[in-house]
């Protein structure tokens, strides 16, 4: 609404200023051009102005349509991991407290000492189960954080940076693992913004079919703990008309965590 506002205003002061000198223009079609230039001007900012608020609210729409399904599988994906623990857990002390009983009613020495092994064993992998410990990955600008030995990484999350003469900007960063547990079996989706298309393919990461034109795919086997993936360059077109604009990333392994927002850097534009 305020940018119709300052519009309305400009032109209004526009038109001012010609009545103002309305005798220096004695040719009526000098009077004729400016005001046909100011009303020219007026609308075609009113249309400019429409267009970026509409495409605004379809990206704002879109955006938060992706947040409520990411809420909605968390939500899924959780109670199904508390549920099954909780299972597998109960099961366990179950079988542990069956093989005590069992224990005081054998009879000799031999069969009390295997049962006892088992129930040490069954006591191991009831441990290995119970929530421990998870990886979780994060982005950072290049260069990387060096802290200090037992200091923790303190991940940079936003760079200016200027653009190409193609109208790219070329994007270095790293995907870390800065937690004590490995990362094992990531599947990395990268994002990048609504509005913004990759000049080039990034190196390493795929197309998969039924991802957006926005989305690439990676597979890491392992991401060891306290270390950070090889530096990724991406080349991204921005929106034209865009001061920022971000660059996320969701992922699934093995042993991180669901992670509850997605690691995600900006870049503000030099123009």
């Amino acid at each position: 609404m305020w940018n119709y506002v300052f519009l309305i205003a400009t032109a209004f002061l526009a038109l001012l200023s010609l009545a103002k000198d309305w005798k220096a223009h004695e040719s009526h079609w000098r009077r004729g051009s400016v005001i046909a230039l100011i009303v020219a001007l007026g609308i075609s900012g009113a249309i400019k102005i429409h267009y970026t608020s509409r495409r605004a609210a379809e990206q704002h729409a879109h955006d938060e349509s992706e947040i409520t399904g990411l809420k909605i599988a968390v939500q899924t994906a959780n109670s199904n991991q508390e549920g099954n623990t909780k299972q597998f857990l109960g099961a366990f002390e179950k079988l542990s407290k069956e093989v005590g009983d069992l224990q005081t009613q054998v009879a000799t020495e031999k069969l009390q000492s295997e049962l006892a092994g088992v129930q040490a064993d069954l006591q191991k992998t009831q441990r290995a189960l119970a929530p421990g410990p998870k990886a979780e990955l994060d982005l950072s600008f290049d260069p990387l954080p060096n802290p200090p030995l037992g200091q923790p990484i303190i991940p940079l999350r936003e760079k200016a940076l200027g653009l190409s003469p193609d109208g790219s900007v070329h994007v270095d960063f790293f995907m870390l693992n800065a937690t004590d547990v490995d990362a094992v079996q990531t599947e990395i989706n990268l994002q990048i913004c609504g509005g913004c298309k990759f000049a080039k393919e990034p190196e390493g990461f795929s197309k998969l079919p039924g991802l957006a034109d926005t989305s690439r795919y990676l597979f890491l086997s392992n991401l060891l703990a306290q270390m950070a993936y090889k530096r990724v360059g991406l080349d991204i077109i921005p929106p034209s008309l865009t001061g920022n604009f971000q660059i996320s990333i969701q992922y699934r392994c093995h042993t991180c965590i669901i992670a509850r927002t997605k690691p995600t850097l900006t870049v503000h534009m030099l123009r």
